[in-house]
């Protein structure tokens, strides 16, 4: 599993302390805030201290924890368990993205190893079939832009755990789309003189 992005650390930081401060207000905890970070983290994720070595899976159940201090609804848990279901949830979505029905996929799953469940494939098997069905869309495409005579159109990545590395997104021309977070400029006040 992959390792937190900065912008879940940023609202795991927010998070905690918006928390922290409440639990100073009730006059609950005794040591400094570093220190109970770290204590919290390690009862909710087990053990694991460190944010940093968090992975994709105990980030919302921190957040619930943190939320519920502060008096939050739960977020939702979507999140894939481990690196099969992640790599499952990615073959649906290139099949979306390619318009391939599941009964395609299901075809090419029993030609290629023999099952029609995905789920009793190992990592290895799902890795091999998401590049067997990103390579028939691709060529799907292909021919559909040949036979009207228009340019294949760029493939638009709207997660960023199937977006290339950089020189084959930039040899391919594919878009990377995922959402990025939005900051705020910071507007300059004019200052004012004195009459």
């Amino acid at each position: 599993m992959k390792n937190l992005s900065k912008t879940q650390l940023s609202v795991l930081g927010q998070l905690s302390t918006k928390a922290y401060r409440h639990l100073v207000a009730v006059g609950y905890p005794s040591n400094g805030y570093d220190e109970w970070r770290h204590e919290f983290t390690a009862d909710h994720c087990g053990g694991i201290d460190s944010w940093r070595k968090l992975s994709q899976q105990h980030y919302v159940p921190l957040c619930n924890a943190l939320r519920a201090i502060i008096g939050l609804k739960p977020m939702a848990d979507n999140t894939p368990k481990t690196d099969a279901a992640a790599l499952i949830w990615t073959i649906r979505d290139r099949a979306r993205f390619w318009e391939l029905s599941t009964a395609y996929i299901t075809a090419i799953a029993r030609d290629k190893f023999g099952t029609d469940n995905l789920q009793t494939l190992t990592c290895h098997q799902l890795r091999q079939l998401l590049i067997t069905i990103q390579a028939r869309g691709r060529r799907r495409t292909a021919k559909i832009a040949e036979r009207f005579e228009v340019d294949a159109p760029a493939e638009v990545h709207t997660s960023r755990s199937t977006v290339p590395p950089s020189r084959l997104k930039d040899w391919r021309g594919d878009i990377d789309a995922s959402p990025r977070p939005t900051r705020r400029k910071r507007s300059a006040a004019p200052q004012q003189t004195a009459p």
